[in-house]
């Protein structure tokens, strides 16, 4: 159990460091530290991905953040709709609807519509 809680440990040291560069927009070096985080052998988790997603989002790299996503089943995680929302926002700020709609049908389809922040009725449906 040491060593699970030594993981645990690490992933949170992960995730406070991915959180410095989302609040520097420095969404390099939080891709960086997430793909780091296999190498040494610390599980992501949710919020790590989340931070890395709104570093993206911050810096306006809405294919990147888009790509995160998508990828977060690929290393058995859910996204949640924290996820969804910092993906919307940076597809939103960049003025790609499409992508907008898409995700807000992936969330609806997965049940979490009650939490869709912000206002998205200036979109045309």
């Amino acid at each position: 159990q040491l060593s699970g809680a030594a993981s645990q440990s690490n992933a949170h040291c992960f995730s406070a460091t991915i959180s410095a560069c989302e609040r520097c927009k420095q969404w390099q070096q939080a891709l960086q530290l997430l793909s780091d985080m296999h190498r040494c052998a610390v599980q992501p988790n949710v919020p790590c991905c989340n931070a890395a997603l709104s570093a993206c989002a911050k810096s306006g790299q809405w294919q990147m953040a888009l790509s995160l996503l998508k990828s977060m089943p690929n290393i058995q995680l859910v996204p949640n709709d924290i996820s969804y929302n910092v993906a919307i926002s940076a597809c939103s700020d960049s003025e790609e609807w499409e992508h907008v709609m898409e995700l807000i049908r992936a969330m609806v389809e997965s049940g979490m519509s009650d939490f869709l922040m912000g206002s998205y009725d200036h979109i045309d449906q």
